[in-house]
C-alpha cells in the first residue's frame, strides 16, 4: 500500500476510540475495549429486509385506456415464437412486410401479448408472451390461414431445431 505504521500511528494518536504505543508502531483499543459484536447479515442483506415488498403483479393483464394490454418486464421472459409464413405462386416476386403481419395479428388477437416481430422474404417470427398466454386465442391464430393484402399467412409454432435456429 505504501503506507507505514508509523503513519498509521502519527494518525491516530489524537482518536478517542484507539491507544497508540509511543513509538507509533502499535495500536490498540482504548482501555483495551471487548471487540463488538459479529454482524453475520450483510448490508445488502439488512437494507432489503427493510425495504417495503414490491407490489405483486396483478392476477389478470391490464388494458390501457386504448383496450391494448400493458406489457410488464416479465412478458419479455421466455417468450413462444411463432413462424409465419406466405402462400405464393411459383415464380411471384414478393416480400414480406411484418409490420402489416404485426398490425393484423394485434387487431385480430388483442389479447395476445405480442413483445418482438421480425420477418424475410417469405415468412417471419412473432413473440408472444407466455404470461398469462390466453391458450384458446393462440390455438384460433395458429389453427387458420389470416388474409392480409390479398395474401395468405399460415402461423405455427416454432419447436426443436427451428427454434434453435432462430436463437
Amino acid at each position: 500500500m505504501g503506507i507505514s505504521s508509523e503513519k498509521i500511528g502519527q494518525v491516530c494518536v489524537d482518536s478517542n476510540e484507539v491507544e497508540v504505543s509511543e513509538d507509533k508502531t502499535q495500536i490498540r483499543r482504548k482501555e483495551n475495549a471487548p471487540l463488538p459484536e459479529l454482524n453475520t447479515e450483510r448490508k445488502r442483506d439488512a437494507k432489503a429486509a427493510g425495504k417495503a415488498k414490491a407490489p405483486e403483479e396483478p392476477e389478470e393483464d391490464q388494458v390501457d385506456a386504448n383496450g391494448r394490454v400493458v406489457l410488464v418486464e416479465k412478458d419479455f421472459d421466455n417468450p413462444l415464437i411463432v413462424q409465419f409464413d406466405v402462400e405464393i405462386a411459383e415464380g411471384e416476386e414478393f416480400k414480406v412486410n411484418w409490420k402489416e403481419i404485426e398490425l393484423a395479428v394485434r387487431d385480430t388477437y388483442p389479447m395476445l401479448k405480442m413483445t418482438y416481430a421480425r420477418g424475410d422474404d417469405h415468412g417471419g417470427q412473432l413473440a408472444l408472451s407466455n404470461l398469462r398466454m390466453k391458450q384458446e386465442l393462440l390455438d384460433q391464430l395458429l389453427g387458420a390461414k389470416m388474409t392480409i393484402k390479398e395474401k395468405e399467412y399460415k402461423f405455427s409454432k416454432l419447436e426443436g431445431e427451428p427454434l434453435k435456429e432462430f436463437w
